[in-house]
């Protein structure tokens, strides 16, 4: 798939005729439902079965299409039948932390809003309290809890929707979960699936055959399939590939609203900038009394305007949503009658060779397509139009990689090990992780000073880091803060790199030239990291006035906030009440926060090279400063630099975000003499 920005200018928006570059290919769903009242969800009828099932077998593994109602109804069907009796809960884990918070929303809004009997906890945000039943987690959370009660004995069933995902914490997850059921005989696992992969989830935990066990074990599974609420949905492809896939995306939109019925538009690309483009230019081809709206949809976006988005629309208007991958699964659209796939999706990347993790716009596979489809047939009828052939369709992978598979593995072995796993390679998952990715990852962690030579957790550092709701470079970094006087500072710094979007871009020319000034001023020489901090430390943030005039995304900040607290909270703990440190000087301060940066970044690390181009300390790997970093455009010239993390740039370059630059003599103090020679480094320090 093209990538926007490879051929300009781009061409002239199409909006006075239907598409005429699609070809036709009907797709089969059930028949329409033709009666005004919405039909019953499908898992409905199989209610019963499920509940006769999950009497009789440890593990349940339901395949539902999106829309069948698996998310929803079958935490209801749990607690109803009794299964949140004796103290127990029902726990429900989710990939995505939107998804999450919508579902326990709406399973409360069905269930009358009695009490606080469905709530969510994610990572800085939790709405629990003593008398949920019902809770909803991300995969990641659930694992935490893990580290603290292995056997899960808070829950009588486990329920690991949208497994189909397969991200690093689902696939702890599920090792987990085997190990534990032998021992918890009453425990119950219901695995739920969008795609046709029961068997393998079936095999992994009994060994393949219904009723039976594993290796003389007493785990029993069966396989139950649900139909999904679906109606034929007619597949539009592109006759020849599109050269720029946002402006094909918006020309497809126009066109379908001058000339096709009623019904909200679902558009899916593959990033946050794509939307933010595409919603531009739709809004720059409207007209000022259109009924058209064009919204955003993604995971960072404010929580009111993920509500705006999820919610009905206006009277006489209608909805132009784009969005990520976000609404492929578990988020309910119902006023969408058309989807417009641009084939396309980012996910994490990571070269072990290189030690670069990169985040990569790519061709999407068959299931996601499928998936996108299906969100046209929701309610009526639908149309799907596909930005790209039905040759490249067929070319595509029937299933995304696992990302296990793709993805550095330090936060999946520091996990494993705080589980007290000692052989990470014997410890049983559905896809085994890469030997030259696990190794990458122990070295990683002995260069942080999380493990020693043996491979075993040092206390008051590696145990200390899995505390952190952070990755372990991070968590590594507020660690040093700690110990070197500069707490206050380096978790600020820490929140801020939670949240995306600090600083707002400029929408005009102008407001670039205005903004180059103001951050400037605040930059004075430093890089991004110093700037977070700066913006953190003040209190002119909570004045909106202040955050226009200098281009601050409040809302932003104000989460970053809140994460900030939440850090505070664990580091006081840490250091059992005494007060968290804070330097004298604000030049202090900042050198304080770059030498914590330099311990938990020395795999996060470049320096110049002859060429004038930074390489990577690990692999010598050419990377180039993101365009809108703050140490690219205003920082002071730095041999060394440490950066957060990484992303595809045009013409397979890497691009790094989040830049400071630092003395080189802090990575060699801080472990990097024990890593870089070894990979081949530009020279080390």
């Amino acid at each position: 798939m093209w990538r926007p920005g490879q051929q300009a200018p781009p061409p002239p928006l199409l909006v006075d005729s239907t598409p005429s570059d699609f070809s036709y290919t009907p797709t089969f769903h059930p028949p329409s439902n033709t009666s005004k009242a919405p039909p019953p969800l499908p898992i409905k009828s199989h209610r019963r079965q499920i509940l006769y099932t999950l009497e009789h077998n440890q593990v349940l593994i339901i395949v539902g299409e999106t829309g069948s109602g698996k998310s929803t109804q079958i935490p209801q069907y749990l607690l109803s039948s009794g299964w949140c009796g004796n103290n127990h809960q029902v726990v429900i884990t989710q990939p995505r932390r939107v998804a999450a918070v919508r579902l326990s929303d709406r399973v409360s809004h069905e269930l009358g809003g009695r009490g606080n009997e469905v709530g969510y906890k994610l990572r800085f945000d939790d709405s629990t309290s003593a008398s949920t039943k019902i809770k909803f987690v991300t995969d990641g959370v659930l694992v935490g809890e893990a580290r603290m009660d292995p056997l899960l004995s808070d829950y009588s069933v486990v329920v690991v929707d949208e497994a189909h995902e397969r991200n690093i914490n689902q696939d702890i997850l599920l090792g987990l979960l085997l190990k534990i059921l032998p021992q918890r005989p009453t425990l119950r696992v219901i695995v739920c699936s969008a795609t046709i992969d029961a068997e393998s989830f079936l095999e992994f935990f009994t060994g393949g055959k219904e009723g039976k066990g594993r290796k003389g074990e007493e785990v029993k599974g069966e396989i139950i399939s649900v139909d999904g609420r679906s109606h034929d949905v007619e597949i539009m492809y592109l006759q020849s590939p599109a050269s720029n896939y946002i402006t094909k995306a918006v020309e497809t939109v126009l066109s379908i609203h001058a000339n096709e019925g009623g019904g909200d538009i679902l558009v899916f690309l593959p990033q946050a900038s794509d939307i933010e483009e595409a919603v531009r230019m739709t809004v720059e081809s409207l007209g000022k009394k259109s009924r058209l709206r064009p919204l955003p949809l993604y995971a960072a976006l404010p929580e009111n305007m993920i509500k705006q988005t999820l919610g009905e629309p206006g009277r006489g208007e209608r909805r132009a949503i784009f969005s990520t991958s976000i609404a492929e699964t578990s988020l309910t659209l119902p006023f969408v009658k058309f989807v417009v796939d641009s084939g396309t999706s980012k996910g994490p990347w990571f070269d072990c060779g290189r030690g670069v993790e990169r985040l990569v716009v790519g061709q999407g596979s068959k299931s996601n397509a499928k998936q996108r489809a299906g969100r046209a047939g929701r309610v009526c009828r639908g149309k799907c139009y596909r930005l790209y052939t039905s040759e490249t369709y067929e070319g595509m992978d029937d299933c995304a990689p696992p990302e296990i598979l793709r993805t550095p593995l330090t936060s999946l072995v520091l996990t494993l090990k705080l589980l007290g796993v000692s052989n990470i390679a014997k410890f049983k998952m559905l896809t085994p992780p890469p030997i030259e990715a696990l190794e990458e990852a122990l070295e990683e962690l002995y260069a942080l000073g999380a493990i020693n030579e043996n491979c075993e957790i040092v206390e008051g550092v590696g145990d200390v880091m899995a505390e952190f709701p952070l990755d372990a470079k991070m968590g590594r970094t507020v660690i040093e803060g700690i110990k070197n006087g500069a707490a206050e500072e380096v978790i600020a710094v820490a929140a801020a790199c939670q949240v995306n979007g600090i600083m707002v871009k400029p929408r005009s020319q102008q407001q670039g030239r205005d903004r180059d000034v103001v951050v400037g001023e605040m930059a004075r020489g430093g890089g991004d990291h110093i700037v977070f901090a700066r913006i953190m430390e003040g209190e002119d943030w909570r004045n909106g006035g202040w955050c226009k005039e200098k281009f601050v995304n409040q809302r932003a900040v104000r989460k970053a906030d809140e994460i900030r607290g939440q850090l505070r909270r664990l580091c006081s703990r840490m250091i059992k009440g005494n007060r968290l440190s804070s330097a004298g000087t604000e030049e202090e301060g900042e050198r304080l926060i770059l030498q914590a940066l330099a311990a938990g970044h020395v795999f996060n690390a470049a320096r110049i090279g002859s060429d004038g181009r930074y390489r990577t300390m690990r692999g010598g790997t050419a990377v180039e400063v993101h365009p809108g970093s703050v140490f690219g455009r205003f920082g002071r010239f730095s041999e060394y630099i440490v950066y957060g993390n990484t992303e595809d740039g045009r013409e397979g370059t890497v691009r790094i975000c989040n830049v400071s630059g630092i003395d080189g003599n802090w990575l060699l103090r801080e472990g990097g003499d024990k890593v870089y020679m070894k990979k081949g480094g530009v020279g080390g320090v």
